[in-house]
């Protein structure tokens, strides 16, 4: 999964940070930056069973940033946020979104919507019972 970060700061410090779901432990997957790797096994379930979170400093080449999210050996691997936070050249302060740009192939694994249906089952049988 690739997603790009455009009219960012060439040169300035950044801190990129990421949320994943359905990475596991011992399963390699890469995380790239600008073509540089910044990340190896991200995906290893240290927050959670199948959750993580992944923060690191970056810096950027040029003004659009690329953000490559590489499955590698990973059975299955959803990148859901990517928060790159840069230092400002102006003395105001404001945000700017982006909407993420997806892959060709941006397929859904069945065991994610799997997962997804059934805590949605949970979900509704819990307020049932009340």
């Amino acid at each position: 999964v690739t997603t790009a970060f455009e009219d960012t700061y060439p040169g300035k410090n950044a801190t990129l940070y990421t949320m994943l779901v359905a990475g596991t432990e011992g399963e390699k997957d890469e995380l790239y930056f600008d073509s540089a790797s910044i990340g190896s096994d991200i995906g290893k379930s240290a927050q959670g069973k199948y959750f993580d979170l992944y923060s690191g400093s970056v810096s950027s080449e040029n003004s659009e940033s690329i953000l490559l999210f590489e499955r590698g050996e990973e059975g299955y691997i959803h990148p859901c946020i990517a928060v790159l936070v840069s230092e400002s050249e102006a003395n105001s302060e404001f945000f700017k979104l982006h909407e993420q740009k997806t892959g060709k192939k941006a397929n859904i694994p069945l065991p994610v919507i799997i997962i997804c249906l059934l805590a949605c089952i949970a979900i509704a049988l819990k307020f049932r019972r009340r």
